[in-house]
């Protein structure tokens, strides 16, 4: 069973891991060569500070772009605003610290209440006060750090790209062959009475990476996410009407003992069971290598629809009717986005 699925697995920490110190390297030599052309001592630790603060968060190429260009654009601003404050208030100290704490302010409101903007805001406010609270700021001091932190963002970003590449676009795909098996464990709990409260929580969990890889998909490709979003959407109501039939059947003990032995309802059970370990498995190997018998599938809830004696127009009355229909027609609809999203 999957249990506390992180945001990214062991793999991908390791190659990421490796990534960053191999930009860290690159970033100190850099530094160091810069700052002995330039006469800076330790020139590169703001460079390597940059590096690590990127890509130890960011382990993906989406990501990692949009916080490099974020903290570049914060980086840029708070430079500004110092520059200005040392140009326009050389002489009065007191002001200058008073236009850092001010802009402070302004930088941490940003970075707590725009989702968007949280590193511009993170990072103006870094940049304007490590260089108008230094003991002897100067243009040039402003203009040095503001380098080595763009110099940093952009080090992370070369080898996020060209390093080993880790994708958003695949990534994602790993996500909804996870989201598939937690749900079909959950499934396969129809029968059981233990607890499946750490089921719950990887499918929540990967619901929202799902959500987070999405955005990260944007700034990797150009290519269509009407898919992604779809397969999204579809395994998000997938997972309800499994837990609605196990809620259905969990608390009425009679329709539990009654379906636990009922040929019908087994045989319907272990269909939809097979289809989801193949939906899973079709993620995994990132094309269509199982056929889900979905016909069949259909067939036998007919088969047992009928043990249940509702006249035909009546069924849709049924709770757990309509959700067994709604699992069979929502894997049915991931069948058809996978063949969408492996085509491209």
């Amino acid at each position: 069973m999957l249990t506390s699925i992180p945001f990214f697995t062991k793999r991908y920490a390791i190659i990421n891991a490796f990534k960053a110190s191999v930009a860290s390297l690159i970033a100190y030599f850099i530094g160091l060569l810069l700052g002995t052309w330039l006469q800076e001592p330790r020139m590169y630790t703001w460079i390597v500070i940059t590096v690590l603060v990127i890509m130890s968060s960011q382990p993906n190429l989406g990501g990692a772009l949009d916080k490099a260009l974020m903290r570049m654009l914060g980086t840029i601003i708070g430079a500004a605003v110092s520059i200005i404050s040392l140009l326009a208030l050389s002489n009065w100290h007191t002001l200058q610290i008073l236009v850092c704490l001010i802009f402070i302010f302004i930088g941490v409101y940003v970075a707590t209440t725009s989702k968007k903007y949280t590193y511009v805001g993170v990072l103006g406010a870094i940049t304007v006060g490590m260089i108008l609270m230094a003991e002897h700021t100067t243009i040039t001091f402003a203009l040095y750090r503001s380098f080595e932190v763009l110099l940093g963002a952009c080090i992370a970003l070369l080898t996020n790209r060209y390093l080993l590449p880790i994708k958003a676009s695949k990534r994602i795909i790993e996500a909804y062959k996870n989201t598939v098996f937690c749900i079909q464990q959950l499934h396969q709990k129809l029968f059981q009475k233990d607890a499946y409260e750490n089921v719950l929580s990887d499918t929540f969990s990967l619901f929202s990476q799902q959500i987070a890889l999405q955005k990260e998909i944007k700034l990797e490709t150009k290519r269509n996410l009407d898919c992604y979003k779809e397969i999204t959407h579809l395994t998000r109501r997938l997972y309800r009407y499994v837990c609605v039939v196990y809620e259905y059947i969990h608390n009425y003990p009679q329709k539990h003992e009654r379906f636990s032995h009922q040929p019908e309802f087994i045989q319907l059970h272990n269909l939809i069971d097979k289809a989801l370990i193949d939906l899973a498995n079709n993620f995994h190997n990132h094309h269509l290598k199982r056929t889900l018998s979905l016909d069949t599938i259909q067939t036998q809830l007919e088969a047992f629809k009928q043990t249940l004696n509702l006249e035909s127009r009546f069924h849709h009355a049924s709770t757990l009717i309509f959700s067994l229909e709604t699992i069979i027609t929502t894997i049915k609809g991931i069948d058809q986005a996978q063949k969408q999203l492996f085509a491209t």
